[in-house]
């Protein structure tokens, strides 16, 4: 079975942010939309899983980037699918620009969410062939868990709103990005563009929720705990 989608897509003033790049959540929501369409189309995708109580979620994600999409940019999004190990499946990504050199490397863990009991653990969860045989390159490195200090100097809380969530009820993987890239001022963004994130994804945020966040930014990297819900590093040049 073929197991890689390719689309391309322009940038716009809607995804891109006050440098006229692309947003880094807007990378994440490149790489979930891309994932579902090549999932519907083999048949295991987000709205046909659900039939079986059964949702995709991410459970840790990491990139880098040479540079971001700027706005009126159009670019080749590329995803695969890895080889899965004990249930969980890897989505392999790249962005290319329109000479084809891939300027953005990623790969999502992605793993089957039981919506009844929010577990990743259930007897109903089905094990899927679900590889590319002939991958499009090499694939970029499974994301490791993170590691943060215990303490990290700032504190806020942010509270889980309509805009955040999504179908499954929960805030959206890419909208953590959103919520880390409003800590530093605006000077710091106009003077810097995202080179690599890792996101590790421990629990689910639900709507009305209030979420701790504690964090700190030395010089260009910009660490981030959200109380039980994730971690993330996001490294800027």
């Amino acid at each position: 079975m073929n197991m890689t989608h390719r689309e391309k897509i322009n940038m716009n003033v809607r995804v891109c942010d006050i440098s006229g790049r692309l947003r880094p959540s807007g990378l994440l929501w490149m790489f979930q939309d891309a994932s579902e369409i090549l999932t519907e189309s083999r048949g295991v995708g987000p709205r046909t899983m659900e039939q079986q109580g059964l949702n995709w979620i991410v459970a840790r994600l990491g990139c880098t980037c040479e540079r971001l999409p700027v706005c009126e940019e159009t670019v080749e999004m590329i995803v695969w699918a890895g080889e899965p190990r004990m249930g969980i499946y890897p989505w392999q990504y790249q962005i290319r620009d329109a000479g084809g050199h891939a300027f953005v490397h990623g790969c999502a863990l992605w793993v089957l969410f039981d919506s009844e009991t929010r577990s990743m653990l259930s007897p109903k969860i089905p094990r899927l062939d679900l590889v590319e045989k002939e991958p499009p390159d090499e694939p970029y490195p499974w994301p490791k868990a993170l590691r943060l200090p215990k303490e990290l100097e700032n504190r806020t809380l942010h509270r889980v709103s309509y805009r955040d969530c999504d179908l499954n009820g929960h805030a959206n993987n890419a909208c953590y990005l959103d919520w880390m890239c409003d800590l530093p001022d605006m000077a710091f963004h106009r003077g810097h563009t995202l080179q690599s994130l890792t996101i590790d994804y421990r629990a689910e945020a639900r709507p009305g929720e209030d979420v701790a966040l504690s964090w700190t930014l030395d010089g260009g990297t910009l660490l981030c705990r959200g109380e039980e819900k994730f971690l993330c590093r996001m490294d800027f040049q």
